[in-house]
């Protein structure tokens, strides 16, 4: 679970969160502040969509 007492001081407002969402799904490559998530990123958007649809 996120712990906002976790997070160093140098990391605290990097990313806006939105408010009214209750999860969030990070994706970490290893390098220094990328924001590249790649191909599996895009796979488990696609699929979440998916699973979306289906229940529509």
């Amino acid at each position: 679970f996120y712990n906002s007492e976790s997070v160093s001081h140098e990391k605290r407002g990097k990313y806006n969160l939105e408010l009214n969402h209750t999860h969030y799904i990070f994706f970490d490559d290893g390098t220094r502040n990328s924001l590249d998530d790649g191909e599996f990123a895009a796979t488990l958007a696609r699929e979440i969509s998916r699973g979306a649809r289906r229940r529509s």
